[in-house]
């Protein structure tokens, strides 16, 4: 018998695996953010260029696997909305709580618009050869990246050509990665450059889809990681409000108390 557990069909252990991880690796990453940006404690290596990086880092891997996962599943569109909704659901509530700290479009907003595109436009995704899939979306990320960060379209360290600021004079394109004057969110993941990444995911789900990714990727190594992967959303969901109860009772409930 092997020391590793089948998968079930149709599911690969590594996806929800390295879902999993992703999921608590985010929620550190969230908790250390409301330490430093909701309750005021100063550290400024959590602003640092390295700590941008690690939150590209965990934003690309949820985004990446949503994709790989969407290859597999016949009912993107109905996933789509449901996240959406949920996603629209914290907005409602960050608005209304906590306005400095408020989500307008977040992970969830975009891999709700992501899963909706990628469930109408999957069949076109099987015209490219899945590899030259990867790259062409991979450069399409690369060559757009700027577009919400820097305004600027081009190749890192070759060429650059500014976007015309017309396009960010309206705040109603902040969703396509147009950000206009002002404009903030919490969290901010627009569709241009980070659909790409999702539909290199996608590409990504046919060589996993046609089982010629390594063996190991298809087995489950760990239980408690893969439970963590199966319950993201709802994870996601929770992990906020219930980390920030948590630091108001140590920053704020405990004085009252003693």
């Amino acid at each position: 018998m092997s020391r590793w557990m089948v998968a079930p069909r149709n599911r690969v252990g590594f996806i929800d695996e390295y879902r999993g991880f992703f999921v608590i690796i985010m929620v550190i990453y969230h908790v250390m953010y409301n330490v430093v940006h909701v309750f005021g404690v100063s550290w400024s290596f959590f602003d640092s260029p390295f700590m941008n990086v690690v939150q590209r880092i965990i934003v690309g891997s949820f985004i990446v696997v949503s994709g790989i996962s969407s290859r597999y599943s016949k009912k993107n569109i109905k996933r789509g909305f449901v996240v959406l909704g949920v996603a629209f659901m914290i907005t409602a509530v960050t608005v209304y709580f906590i306005p400095e700290q408020a989500i307008y479009f977040g992970v969830l907003h975009f891999l709700g618009i992501a899963m909706i595109l990628y469930g109408m436009t999957k069949k076109l995704h099987n015209i490219l050869p899945c590899f030259w899939g990867v790259v062409l979306m991979v450069l399409l990320a690369v060559v757009t990246w700027g577009i919400p960060y820097s305004g600027t379209v081009g190749i890192p360290f070759l060429f650059y050509v500014p976007v015309p600021e017309i396009l960010y004079g309206t705040p109603y394109l902040f969703a396509l990665g147009l950000p206009g004057t002002g404009f903030f969110s919490a969290d901010y993941v627009p569709i241009i450059p980070w659909i790409f990444v999702f539909f290199a995911g996608g590409y990504l789900g046919v060589f996993f889809e046609q089982n010629v990714m390594p063996r190991w990727m298809y087995k489950t190594h760990s239980r408690f990681l893969t439970a963590v992967g199966k319950k993201a959303l709802i994870i996601y969901v929770l992990h906020q409000p219930i980390a920030f109860g948590i630091l108001w009772l140590v920053f704020f409930g405990l004085q009252y108390i003693g």
